[in-house]
């Protein structure tokens, strides 16, 4: 009787792992995972990582409790050599850059629960090859052109293309596409991405380090994400679509960009847009031509628009200049394209926030000030 117990207490385990991961290779759980009671006392997280094993197989449960988290301190300054993580089909949650420090990741497999892979992987997603399980709920793998893609079920979100394996080449996004996920295709180096006429949002870093492509904004856009753009192919002018309501922070950072122009659309403009945030020697912008079109964006985070345009000045300009030479300044033109009573209001402001970093700014801002020779212009639609 001992020995049948034994048996069926051996095939129940194996019954479990195969709910949990299919019909894959069975893996026994890894040692050093450290698991945390979630608040509602629904299940466990995965919070730290003390073993040395590279290849990690996190359980479908953990005291007689679902395994459902993944939390972003997880992995984070641990083994980065590790070079397989399986999940269960039990989690529901992987939080921001909870794997993106894993470099040395090759492969990931998407848990049937998940549906955003992008804020998870961050950093490391254009080198991981994605796969998705046939019945996942939220995810399907495709193809667009020759590369492999991941997009939403209804094929209207864009979650993921494979870094093509030679550079330079040339990939459109299909017309059913409204959304560009988080992260989707930054770091890879295709040589032109063409977007459809029907994106609608561009998220977080989509585009975050795809300095050699050339992109272009669809005239159709509403929101752009931080950091979409940070350290992309974008270069010169840059006139942005009538229809876009929002823009994030750092937006551009660190493209080639000498000029943008906001629409009047514009509801919620961040004061940080295209300041750069590396060295001279690093790719950088140098933008000498800047054109409000609006007044009426989000000002909750100000007390009036000269405080805005303090932070404005100091973020996308000061902290790291465009030149050190205080002799021979570098020429910024701010001009408002609004009516006469609002152009008038906004260089007023302006003026009134470039006084504000010399008397109220530390030396060390308020001097790099002299490396800028700024002007304002009005520009009246009446």
């Amino acid at each position: 009787m001992k020995t049948i117990n034994r048996v069926l207490t051996f095939f129940s385990v194996m019954l479990l792992l195969l709910v949990s991961f299919g019909c894959r290779k069975v893996e026994l759980p890894t040692e050093g995972l450290v698991y945390e009671l979630l608040e509602d006392g629904t299940g466990y997280a995965v919070v730290d990582y003390t073993g040395e094993s590279l290849d990690v197989v996190v359980p479908s449960s953990y005291l007689g409790l679902p395994v459902t988290t993944i939390t972003s301190s997880a992995f984070l300054n641990k083994n980065t050599d590790i070079v397989s993580l399986l999940l269960p089909d039990t989690m529901t949650s992987i939080e921001k850059d909870a794997i993106g420090c894993l470099v040395n990741l090759k492969e990931f497999r998407v848990p049937k629960e998940i549906e955003d892979i992008g804020s998870a992987l961050t950093w490391i997603l254009s080198s991981v090859d994605i796969k998705i399980p046939r019945d996942h709920k939220y995810l399907k793998a495709t193809t667009i052109g020759f590369h492999k893609a991941v997009t939403s079920k209804d094929k209207t979100k864009l979650v993921w293309v494979a870094n093509p394996k030679k550079e330079g080449k040339t990939i459109r996004i299909p017309a059913s596409i409204k959304i560009i996920g988080a992260y989707a295709m930054a770091g890879t180096n295709f040589g032109e991405i063409i977007l459809p006429d029907s994106v609608e949002e561009i998220h977080s870093c989509a585009f975050y380090g795809t300095k050699n492509t050339s992109i272009n904004i669809p005239e159709t856009i509403k929101m752009i994400d931080g950091g979409a753009f940070s350290c992309s192919g974008l270069e010169g002018e840059l006139v942005l679509p009538e229809g876009l309501i929002s823009l994030g922070r750092s937006v551009f950072s660190n493209s080639r960009l000498t000029s943008i122009s906001f629409p009047s659309t514009l509801q919620s403009l961040d004061y940080d847009i295209f300041g750069n945030t590396t060295p001279h020697e690093l790719q950088r912008n140098f933008v000498s031509r800047v054109e409000y079109k609006t007044k009426d964006f989000d000002m909750s985070l100000f007390q009036d628009y000269s405080e805005y345009f303090t932070y404005f000045i100091i973020w996308n300009y000061l902290y790291y200049p465009y030149t050190n030479d205080a002799s021979t300044p570098f020429e910024v033109e701010i001009v408002f394209s609004i009516n006469e009573d609002d152009n008038h209001l906004m260089e007023e402001a302006f003026w009134l926030g470039y006084d504000n970093i010399r008397e109220d700014m530390d030396w060390s801002v308020y001097s790099k000030l002299d490396y800028y020779s700024f002007s304002t212009t009005a520009n009246s639609n009446e």
